[in-house]
């Protein structure tokens, strides 16, 4: 029965490839993706005063090649594979290819996530994977983390871009149903238009669907087999495989929203795995953007101002910040761009201590030296200075690492706190 539906699924993206051809949406040119790299690199538990030195990377689920041509242009010196299991894709994204020759070292290929086959295929490889928007229309998902999990190096990252439990694709299905139209593909006609028309009406929530593409109906609204889970639901599919859970992209989000005073605090000082999962209770998403890796995050020495004080830092590279000429209270407007559409808009005084952090351009320093005479300030009252770190730190306004000698503790004990 899986294979059977694996195969519709398969046979509707030769039918209506995606991106789709029906509105020129291949772009070779393009500078954006769905994985943002800022936000991803500032995940990671190293410092980079640029990008990630992705060497080896996987676009699993490239359909017609956006995401490939997008990766190429970040990183033009790494090795960048793209397998789809849609013929017409792959034919469509090399033909992209052969007309824009400096993509030429990208390797498209036929092939099939549930399948552990293929030159692909390859253990412990590659050291960051994309597979944004394939995972939710493969019935055997499991078996597809399986095979990603196997093929990330130790240190690797893995990006994963999935419909969410509140996906617009579920009401609509319901919908049609409810007037007894197929709800598993979409006929470009009038009265299907009609229908979703209906729909974007009575949920004034929701972006507006009706005058999207076929391609994209058919292959994110209307297809034969969706998955459409919790945080919790895909984060289990990942642990089994083991994977671990680093950050979703409606952390920030979420959190800028918390920024008072009397509120925040509460929050602290929790991992940001549960958080994550606290704002996946309070506010399910219609689609999730994760990251995962094969190590868990070190921890960060919360609970020891000392030890704290003595971590590197480094100011990420997500945030823009721009100080209104109008503003007569000294606050900044800070503005983020997280994901493709997801943007993070908030204002915060700049006192001595944020000032110190964000004039940390480049490479990294210990807190302590970054802060300096400021910390005194503090002296009664270490705690409101730890949960103001935790709250740059959660937010991606700064990285933290602990010291070397504290992370080789926590490998030698599997009760450490994480972060």
């Amino acid at each position: 029965m899986t294979q059977q539906v694996e195969q519709k699924v398969k046979e509707a993206y030769d039918q209506l490839p995606y991106p789709g051809i029906d509105n020129l949406s291949v772009d070779p040119a393009s500078d954006w993706s769905w994985a943002n790299i800022n936000w991803i690199s500032s995940l990671m538990p190293v410092f980079f005063d640029g990008d990630p030195s992705f060497k080896r990377i996987l676009v699993a689920g490239c359909g017609t090649g956006n995401e490939a041509f997008q990766m190429h242009n970040r990183f033009p010196s790494a090795e960048i594979t793209a397998v789809d299991y849609s013929e017409e894709s792959i034919r469509i994204a090399q033909e992209h290819q052969n007309a824009n020759p400096k993509h030429s070292s990208i390797r498209f290929e036929v092939g099939n996530l549930t399948v552990d086959e293929g030159d692909w295929v390859k253990a412990d490889y590659y050291d960051f994977i994309s597979c944004h928007g394939a995972m939710t229309y493969i019935p055997d998902a499991q078996h597809v983390f399986d095979l990603l999990a196997k093929c990330l190096s130790k240190e690797g990252i893995f990006y994963l871009g999935v419909n969410g439990a509140t996906h617009s694709g579920i009401t609509i299905r319901k919908s049609f149903e409810y007037f007894g139209y197929p709800s598993d593909k979409f006929e470009d006609t009038l009265e299907t238009r009609r229908l979703i028309e209906l729909f974007d009406r009575l949920n004034p929530s929701q972006s507006y669907v009706a005058g999207y593409t076929p391609s994209f109906l058919h292959s994110d609204i209307l297809n034969t087999f969706s998955h459409n889970l919790t945080l919790s639901e895909w984060t289990e599919y990942a642990e089994q495989s083991g994977l671990n859970l680093v950050s979703s992209s409606e952390l920030i989000p979420q959190l800028s929203k918390t920024l008072s005073p009397y509120i925040f605090p509460l929050l602290f000082p929790k991992p940001r795995k549960e958080l994550c999962e606290l704002i996946a209770i309070n506010n399910s998403a219609s689609f999730h953007r994760l990251v995962f890796s094969k190590q868990i995050p070190p921890p960060i020495p919360w609970s020891d101002a000392e030890a704290l004080l003595n971590c590197q830092f480094q100011t990420s590279r997500i945030y823009s910040i721009q100080n209104p000429i109008s503003d007569i209270y000294g606050e900044l407007m800070f503005h983020a761009n997280i994901t493709q559409g997801c943007d993070v808009n908030f204002r915060w005084l700049m006192d001595d201590i944020s000032i110190k952090l964000f004039n940390q351009k480049e490479g990294s320093r210990r807190i302590r030296d970054a802060l300096e005479d400021s910390i005194e300030a503090y002296k009664g009252n270490l705690h409101a200075l730890l949960v103001k770190l935790f709250m740059f730190y959660q937010l991606g306004i700064i990285k933290i690492l602990p010291n070397p000698s504290e992370q080789d503790s926590d490998n030698d004990s599997t009760s450490a706190p994480r972060s």
